[in-house]
Protein backbone atom coordinates (compact mmCIF):
# COMPACT_ATOMS: atom_id res chain seq x y z
CA UNK A 1 0.00 0.00 0.00
CA UNK A 2 2.91 2.60 0.72
CA UNK A 3 4.43 1.63 -2.38
CA UNK A 4 1.58 3.73 -4.31
CA UNK A 5 1.69 6.61 -1.71
CA UNK A 6 2.08 10.10 -3.20
CA UNK A 7 2.19 12.97 -0.36
CA UNK A 8 1.27 13.80 2.88
CA UNK A 9 -2.40 13.09 2.66
CA UNK A 10 -2.39 9.45 1.25
CA UNK A 11 0.47 8.18 4.04
CA UNK A 12 -1.79 9.84 6.53
CA UNK A 13 -4.78 7.52 4.94
CA UNK A 14 -2.53 4.14 4.49
CA UNK A 15 -1.51 4.82 8.13
CA UNK A 16 -4.98 5.09 9.58
CA UNK A 17 -6.37 1.99 7.45
CA UNK A 18 -3.90 -0.40 8.61
CA UNK A 19 -3.41 0.67 11.95
CA UNK A 20 -6.64 2.70 12.99
CA UNK A 21 -6.15 2.02 16.65
CA UNK A 22 -2.43 3.49 16.66
CA UNK A 23 -4.01 7.02 18.86
CA UNK A 24 -0.20 7.45 19.33
CA UNK A 25 0.18 8.26 15.60
CA UNK A 26 -0.07 12.26 14.77
CA UNK A 27 0.20 14.21 11.51
CA UNK A 28 3.16 16.13 13.59
CA UNK A 29 5.25 12.88 13.57
CA UNK A 30 4.71 12.28 9.71
CA UNK A 31 5.43 16.25 9.41
CA UNK A 32 8.76 15.84 10.90
CA UNK A 33 9.57 12.89 9.11
CA UNK A 34 8.65 14.26 5.72
CA UNK A 35 11.64 15.60 5.20
CA UNK A 36 13.34 11.94 5.21
CA UNK A 37 11.61 11.35 2.39
CA UNK A 38 7.78 8.78 2.20
CA UNK A 39 9.90 5.22 2.16
CA UNK A 40 11.19 6.69 5.87
CA UNK A 41 7.57 7.82 6.74
CA UNK A 42 6.34 4.34 5.78
CA UNK A 43 8.69 2.09 7.35
CA UNK A 44 8.50 4.67 10.43
CA UNK A 45 4.47 3.69 10.87
CA UNK A 46 5.15 0.34 9.97
CA UNK A 47 7.15 -0.62 13.17
CA UNK A 48 4.63 1.83 15.26
CA UNK A 49 2.17 -0.14 13.85
CA UNK A 50 3.29 -3.30 14.57
CA UNK A 51 4.05 -2.95 18.08
CA UNK A 52 0.94 -0.72 18.62
CA UNK A 53 -0.90 -3.96 17.05
CA UNK A 54 0.59 -6.72 18.92
CA UNK A 55 -0.45 -4.47 22.07
CA UNK A 56 -4.13 -4.06 20.47
CA UNK A 57 -4.64 -7.56 20.18
CA UNK A 58 -3.40 -8.15 23.92
CA UNK A 59 -6.31 -5.64 24.94
CA UNK A 60 -8.73 -8.02 23.07
CA UNK A 61 -7.71 -10.78 24.44
CA UNK A 62 -8.15 -9.06 28.51
CA UNK A 63 -11.47 -7.67 27.11
CA UNK A 64 -13.07 -10.56 25.48
CA UNK A 65 -16.08 -8.10 24.37
CA UNK A 66 -19.11 -9.55 22.50
CA UNK A 67 -18.25 -9.18 19.02
CA UNK A 68 -14.47 -8.60 19.35
CA UNK A 69 -11.82 -11.23 18.37
CA UNK A 70 -12.56 -14.86 20.66
CA UNK A 71 -9.52 -15.68 22.81
CA UNK A 72 -9.50 -18.71 23.70
CA UNK A 73 -9.03 -19.16 28.01
CA UNK A 74 -9.47 -23.07 28.76
CA UNK A 75 -5.96 -24.23 28.12
CA UNK A 76 -4.59 -28.29 27.84
CA UNK A 77 -1.23 -27.74 28.86
CA UNK A 78 -0.23 -31.27 27.81
CA UNK A 79 2.31 -32.78 28.73
CA UNK A 80 3.57 -34.33 25.79
CA UNK A 81 2.57 -37.95 25.62
CA UNK A 82 0.55 -38.02 28.42
CA UNK A 83 -3.08 -38.68 26.89
CA UNK A 84 -3.57 -35.05 26.11
CA UNK A 85 -5.15 -36.22 22.54
CA UNK A 86 -7.96 -38.49 24.45
CA UNK A 87 -8.82 -35.56 26.86
CA UNK A 88 -9.10 -33.20 24.57
CA UNK A 89 -11.35 -35.41 22.22
CA UNK A 90 -13.41 -35.82 25.96
CA UNK A 91 -13.37 -32.45 26.32
CA UNK A 92 -14.78 -31.61 22.47
CA UNK A 93 -16.63 -34.60 21.82
CA UNK A 94 -17.38 -37.17 24.20
CA UNK A 95 -18.77 -34.11 27.10
CA UNK A 96 -19.38 -32.06 24.51
CA UNK A 97 -18.62 -29.11 26.09
CA UNK A 98 -19.29 -26.60 23.49
CA UNK A 99 -15.96 -25.26 23.19
CA UNK A 100 -14.42 -22.84 20.22
CA UNK A 101 -11.41 -24.45 18.52
CA UNK A 102 -9.21 -22.79 16.00
CA UNK A 103 -9.58 -22.99 12.68
CA UNK A 104 -7.17 -22.16 9.55
CA UNK A 105 -3.79 -23.21 11.20
CA UNK A 106 -1.62 -26.67 10.82
CA UNK A 107 -2.98 -28.34 13.65
CA UNK A 108 -6.60 -27.77 15.50
CA UNK A 109 -6.08 -29.17 18.51
CA UNK A 110 -2.42 -27.07 18.85
CA UNK A 111 -1.95 -23.97 17.95
CA UNK A 112 1.64 -23.68 19.40
CA UNK A 113 1.12 -20.01 19.90
CA UNK A 114 2.86 -19.40 22.98
CA UNK A 115 6.15 -21.59 21.86
CA UNK A 116 6.78 -21.97 18.40
CA UNK A 117 4.97 -19.21 16.53
CA UNK A 118 4.87 -16.79 18.40
CA UNK A 119 6.52 -14.27 16.13
CA UNK A 120 3.60 -14.36 13.76
CA UNK A 121 1.71 -12.46 16.03
CA UNK A 122 -1.28 -12.18 17.98
CA UNK A 123 -3.98 -11.40 15.05
CA UNK A 124 -2.71 -14.99 13.50
CA UNK A 125 -3.49 -16.40 16.71
CA UNK A 126 -6.84 -14.49 18.11
CA UNK A 127 -7.53 -14.97 14.52
CA UNK A 128 -8.05 -18.81 14.45
CA UNK A 129 -10.79 -18.50 16.83
CA UNK A 130 -13.10 -15.80 14.77
CA UNK A 131 -15.45 -13.45 16.97
CA UNK A 132 -16.85 -13.77 20.47
CA UNK A 133 -20.76 -14.28 19.43
CA UNK A 134 -22.06 -14.14 23.08
CA UNK A 135 -20.70 -13.48 26.77
CA UNK A 136 -20.26 -17.64 27.87
CA UNK A 137 -18.39 -18.56 24.56
CA UNK A 138 -14.92 -20.37 25.49
CA UNK A 139 -12.15 -21.21 23.32
CA UNK A 140 -9.99 -24.23 23.90
CA UNK A 141 -6.09 -23.98 23.07
CA UNK A 142 -4.60 -27.50 23.98
CA UNK A 143 -1.01 -27.05 23.01
CA UNK A 144 0.33 -30.15 24.93
CA UNK A 145 4.09 -28.91 24.58
CA UNK A 146 3.58 -25.40 26.61
CA UNK A 147 4.77 -27.09 29.70
CA UNK A 148 8.01 -27.37 28.03
CA UNK A 149 9.22 -24.22 27.67
CA UNK A 150 9.77 -21.61 30.38
CA UNK A 151 8.17 -18.72 28.01
CA UNK A 152 5.02 -20.27 27.29
CA UNK A 153 3.28 -18.35 30.97
CA UNK A 154 5.29 -15.08 30.83
CA UNK A 155 3.59 -14.90 27.23
CA UNK A 156 0.10 -16.34 28.28
CA UNK A 157 0.19 -13.98 31.05
CA UNK A 158 1.07 -10.81 29.68
CA UNK A 159 -1.42 -10.80 26.77
CA UNK A 160 -4.66 -12.45 28.29
CA UNK A 161 -7.30 -12.14 30.80
CA UNK A 162 -4.63 -13.63 33.33
CA UNK A 163 -7.33 -14.00 36.02
CA UNK A 164 -10.00 -15.56 33.79
CA UNK A 165 -7.97 -18.49 32.72
CA UNK A 166 -8.06 -22.34 33.31
CA UNK A 167 -5.35 -24.63 32.77
CA UNK A 168 -5.49 -28.60 32.69
CA UNK A 169 -2.21 -30.17 32.75
CA UNK A 170 -1.71 -33.88 32.46
CA UNK A 171 1.37 -35.70 34.01
CA UNK A 172 2.83 -39.05 33.48
CA UNK A 173 5.46 -41.82 34.87
CA UNK A 174 8.33 -39.20 33.49
CA UNK A 175 10.50 -42.56 32.62
CA UNK A 176 7.53 -43.53 30.30
CA UNK A 177 6.78 -40.69 29.09
CA UNK A 178 10.55 -39.90 27.86
CA UNK A 179 10.51 -43.44 26.23
CA UNK A 180 7.18 -42.71 24.60
CA UNK A 181 8.20 -39.66 22.81
CA UNK A 182 11.88 -41.55 22.08
CA UNK A 183 9.34 -43.88 20.00
CA UNK A 184 7.49 -41.00 18.21
CA UNK A 185 10.79 -39.37 17.58
CA UNK A 186 11.97 -42.50 15.65
CA UNK A 187 8.31 -43.26 14.07
CA UNK A 188 7.34 -39.42 12.92
CA UNK A 189 10.51 -37.14 13.31
CA UNK A 190 13.48 -38.89 11.57
CA UNK A 191 13.25 -36.98 7.98
CA UNK A 192 14.50 -33.79 10.03
CA UNK A 193 18.13 -33.91 9.89
CA UNK A 194 18.42 -32.08 12.99
CA UNK A 195 17.19 -35.14 14.67
CA UNK A 196 19.33 -37.51 13.08
CA UNK A 197 22.44 -36.06 13.59
CA UNK A 198 21.30 -35.69 17.51
CA UNK A 199 20.28 -39.12 17.63
CA UNK A 200 23.20 -40.65 15.65
CA UNK A 201 25.79 -39.05 18.38
CA UNK A 202 24.08 -41.79 20.73
CA UNK A 203 23.65 -44.14 18.06
CA UNK A 204 19.71 -43.86 18.57
CA UNK A 205 19.61 -45.41 21.69
CA UNK A 206 17.50 -43.95 24.55
CA UNK A 207 19.68 -45.84 26.51
CA UNK A 208 22.61 -43.87 25.94
CA UNK A 209 20.61 -40.63 25.88
CA UNK A 210 19.52 -41.26 29.25
CA UNK A 211 22.79 -41.79 30.45
CA UNK A 212 24.23 -38.73 29.51
CA UNK A 213 21.30 -36.34 29.26
CA UNK A 214 20.44 -37.38 33.21
CA UNK A 215 24.52 -35.82 33.85
CA UNK A 216 24.05 -32.64 32.39
CA UNK A 217 20.26 -31.66 33.74
CA UNK A 218 20.93 -32.64 36.71
CA UNK A 219 24.28 -30.72 37.32
CA UNK A 220 22.13 -27.80 35.92
CA UNK A 221 19.57 -28.16 38.65
CA UNK A 222 21.77 -28.14 41.19
CA UNK A 223 23.07 -24.61 40.83
CA UNK A 224 19.53 -23.60 39.65
CA UNK A 225 18.32 -22.85 42.93
CA UNK A 226 15.00 -22.80 44.57
CA UNK A 227 12.24 -25.41 42.88
CA UNK A 228 10.48 -22.39 41.26
CA UNK A 229 13.79 -21.23 39.71
CA UNK A 230 14.91 -24.54 38.33
CA UNK A 231 12.78 -25.68 35.51
CA UNK A 232 13.68 -22.03 33.76
CA UNK A 233 17.46 -22.14 33.98
CA UNK A 234 17.14 -26.18 33.41
CA UNK A 235 14.51 -27.03 30.63
CA UNK A 236 15.66 -28.14 27.20
CA UNK A 237 15.96 -24.02 25.68
CA UNK A 238 17.45 -22.68 29.04
CA UNK A 239 20.58 -20.73 28.48
CA UNK A 240 21.95 -20.47 32.12
CA UNK A 241 25.00 -20.09 33.94
CA UNK A 242 26.05 -23.52 33.85
CA UNK A 243 25.39 -24.18 30.07
CA UNK A 244 25.24 -21.00 27.15
CA UNK A 245 22.52 -23.25 25.94
CA UNK A 246 22.10 -26.85 26.05
CA UNK A 247 22.06 -26.50 22.03
CA UNK A 248 26.10 -25.71 22.50
CA UNK A 249 26.44 -28.16 25.02
CA UNK A 250 29.11 -31.14 23.95
CA UNK A 251 30.06 -34.06 25.15
CA UNK A 252 31.99 -37.15 24.29
CA UNK A 253 30.22 -40.08 23.82
CA UNK A 254 32.64 -42.75 25.07
CA UNK A 255 30.24 -45.53 23.57
CA UNK A 256 30.04 -44.42 19.90
CA UNK A 257 33.49 -42.08 20.10
CA UNK A 258 31.18 -38.85 18.78
CA UNK A 259 30.48 -35.76 20.12
CA UNK A 260 26.71 -34.81 20.63
CA UNK A 261 25.23 -32.24 18.68
CA UNK A 262 21.43 -30.92 19.09
CA UNK A 263 21.74 -31.98 22.56
CA UNK A 264 18.19 -29.37 23.27
CA UNK A 265 16.88 -32.48 21.49
CA UNK A 266 17.98 -34.64 23.90
CA UNK A 267 17.23 -32.89 26.98
CA UNK A 268 13.81 -32.18 26.13
CA UNK A 269 12.93 -35.88 26.01
CA UNK A 270 13.94 -35.66 29.97
CA UNK A 271 13.43 -32.17 30.99
CA UNK A 272 9.76 -32.50 29.65
CA UNK A 273 9.02 -34.52 32.64
CA UNK A 274 10.49 -32.32 35.69
CA UNK A 275 6.84 -32.10 36.50
CA UNK A 276 7.20 -30.84 39.93
CA UNK A 277 9.57 -27.77 39.10
CA UNK A 278 6.89 -27.29 35.72
CA UNK A 279 4.25 -26.37 38.72
CA UNK A 280 6.60 -24.42 40.88
CA UNK A 281 7.22 -22.45 37.76
CA UNK A 282 3.61 -21.64 36.30
CA UNK A 283 2.67 -20.81 39.84
CA UNK A 284 4.54 -17.79 39.53
CA UNK A 285 2.42 -16.25 36.99
CA UNK A 286 -1.36 -18.28 38.04
CA UNK A 287 -2.83 -19.04 41.27
CA UNK A 288 -3.01 -23.06 41.81
CA UNK A 289 -7.13 -22.50 41.87
CA UNK A 290 -6.98 -21.95 38.14
CA UNK A 291 -5.25 -25.41 37.55
CA UNK A 292 -6.71 -29.42 37.48
CA UNK A 293 -4.66 -31.94 36.77
CA UNK A 294 -5.16 -35.58 35.56
CA UNK A 295 -2.51 -38.50 36.28
CA UNK A 296 -2.70 -40.75 33.05
CA UNK A 297 -2.05 -43.65 35.10
CA UNK A 298 -5.48 -42.84 36.74
CA UNK A 299 -7.22 -42.52 33.69
CA UNK A 300 -6.35 -45.55 31.74
CA UNK A 301 -7.59 -47.69 34.92
CA UNK A 302 -10.49 -45.21 35.66
CA UNK A 303 -10.99 -42.66 33.06
CA UNK A 304 -14.63 -41.48 34.57
CA UNK A 305 -13.11 -41.12 38.06
CA UNK A 306 -9.87 -39.38 37.03
CA UNK A 307 -11.87 -36.60 34.62
CA UNK A 308 -14.24 -35.84 37.78
CA UNK A 309 -11.12 -33.29 38.64
CA UNK A 310 -11.45 -31.35 36.05
CA UNK A 311 -15.03 -30.05 37.07
CA UNK A 312 -13.97 -27.13 38.92
CA UNK A 313 -11.87 -25.63 35.32
CA UNK A 314 -14.94 -26.19 33.03
CA UNK A 315 -17.28 -25.40 35.94
CA UNK A 316 -15.97 -21.82 36.05
CA UNK A 317 -17.10 -21.80 32.36
CA UNK A 318 -20.43 -22.45 33.37
CA UNK A 319 -20.20 -26.36 31.78
CA UNK A 320 -20.97 -29.60 33.17
CA UNK A 321 -19.20 -32.85 33.08
CA UNK A 322 -21.28 -35.79 32.24
CA UNK A 323 -19.64 -38.84 34.29
CA UNK A 324 -22.26 -41.14 33.06
CA UNK A 325 -20.62 -40.79 29.77
CA UNK A 326 -19.52 -44.35 28.43
CA UNK A 327 -17.74 -43.21 24.97
CA UNK A 328 -14.14 -41.82 26.64
CA UNK A 329 -11.21 -43.73 24.52
CA UNK A 330 -7.78 -43.21 26.63
CA UNK A 331 -4.64 -44.93 25.70
CA UNK A 332 -4.33 -48.35 27.95
CA UNK A 333 -0.49 -48.41 28.51
CA UNK A 334 2.82 -47.75 27.05
CA UNK A 335 2.44 -50.37 24.56
CA UNK A 336 3.14 -48.60 21.43
CA UNK A 337 6.21 -50.40 19.62
CA UNK A 338 8.37 -48.54 16.85
CA UNK A 339 7.25 -50.93 14.30
CA UNK A 340 9.75 -50.63 10.96
CA UNK A 341 12.02 -48.50 12.84
CA UNK A 342 15.41 -48.24 11.81
CA UNK A 343 17.70 -48.61 14.88
CA UNK A 344 14.85 -47.72 17.09
CA UNK A 345 15.96 -49.53 20.82
CA UNK A 346 13.28 -52.31 21.96
CA UNK A 347 14.77 -52.55 25.73
CA UNK A 348 13.81 -55.44 27.73
CA UNK A 349 11.63 -55.35 30.32
CA UNK A 350 14.64 -55.55 32.68
CA UNK A 351 16.74 -53.23 30.99
CA UNK A 352 14.14 -50.85 30.77
CA UNK A 353 13.49 -51.06 34.54
CA UNK A 354 17.30 -50.34 34.89
CA UNK A 355 17.21 -47.38 32.99
CA UNK A 356 13.89 -45.59 34.65
CA UNK A 357 15.72 -46.71 38.25
CA UNK A 358 18.64 -44.52 37.26
CA UNK A 359 16.31 -41.60 35.79
CA UNK A 360 14.47 -41.11 39.00
CA UNK A 361 17.13 -41.77 41.53
CA UNK A 362 19.41 -38.71 39.37
CA UNK A 363 16.83 -37.04 37.96
CA UNK A 364 13.14 -37.21 38.92
CA UNK A 365 13.08 -38.19 42.38
CA UNK A 366 12.84 -34.30 43.91
CA UNK A 367 10.44 -33.62 41.11
CA UNK A 368 7.81 -36.78 42.04
CA UNK A 369 7.81 -35.63 45.27
CA UNK A 370 7.00 -32.38 44.94
CA UNK A 371 4.27 -33.07 42.52
CA UNK A 372 2.87 -35.30 45.11
CA UNK A 373 2.96 -32.57 47.96
CA UNK A 374 1.86 -29.90 45.73
CA UNK A 375 -1.65 -32.58 44.93
CA UNK A 376 -1.93 -32.90 48.45
CA UNK A 377 -1.73 -29.77 50.29
CA UNK A 378 -3.45 -27.76 47.33
CA UNK A 379 -6.07 -30.02 46.37
CA UNK A 380 -6.41 -32.78 48.72
CA UNK A 381 -5.21 -35.22 46.23
CA UNK A 382 -3.40 -38.35 47.50
CA UNK A 383 -3.91 -40.91 44.66
CA UNK A 384 -0.81 -40.02 42.64
CA UNK A 385 0.85 -42.98 42.06
CA UNK A 386 4.54 -43.43 42.96
CA UNK A 387 6.54 -43.87 39.84
CA UNK A 388 9.92 -44.38 40.97
CA UNK A 389 8.79 -47.13 43.02
CA UNK A 390 7.85 -49.22 40.22
CA UNK A 391 11.85 -49.20 39.31
CA UNK A 392 12.98 -49.83 42.84
CA UNK A 393 14.04 -45.88 43.19
CA UNK A 394 11.61 -45.59 46.17
CA UNK A 395 14.56 -43.62 48.19
CA UNK A 396 13.40 -41.29 50.88
CA UNK A 397 14.03 -37.56 49.88
CA UNK A 398 17.38 -36.02 52.45
CA UNK A 399 16.05 -33.68 55.20
CA UNK A 400 17.43 -30.91 53.74
CA UNK A 401 15.61 -31.25 50.09
CA UNK A 402 12.32 -32.01 51.81
CA UNK A 403 12.73 -28.79 53.74
CA UNK A 404 13.28 -26.55 50.77
CA UNK A 405 10.38 -28.47 49.14
CA UNK A 406 8.21 -27.29 52.16
CA UNK A 407 9.08 -23.87 52.07
CA UNK A 408 8.21 -23.48 48.28
CA UNK A 409 4.90 -24.87 48.78
CA UNK A 410 4.13 -22.71 51.81
CA UNK A 411 5.69 -19.35 49.38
Amino acid sequence: RGASCDGQAAVAEATKLACSSCRSLHLSFLEKMKSYGKLWVIFSVSVLCASTLAEIAENVCREQAVGRELCPELFLLGAQKCGSTAVFRALTENFKLDLTLPVGIPLVKEPQFFNYFYEKGWSWYIGAYGFRKSTDQVGIDASADYTAFAQAPVRIQAGMNAEKLRFIMIMRDPVQRAYSWYTHVHAFEMFYENYREAYLCFDYKFSLMSKYATEAIAKCMQAAGSPPEVFAACYHMARSQTYPSYRNHHVYVEETGMTTAYFDIIAYHFTSGLYGYILAYWFKFFAPEQFCFLVYENMVENPLSEFAYLKPCVEHFGRQINLETKSVELPKANVQVCQNCAYYEQLSEENFKAVGASLHRELYLDSNELVRRTLREHYNRTDVRLWEIDYGSGYRLPGSVAEDLNSALKS
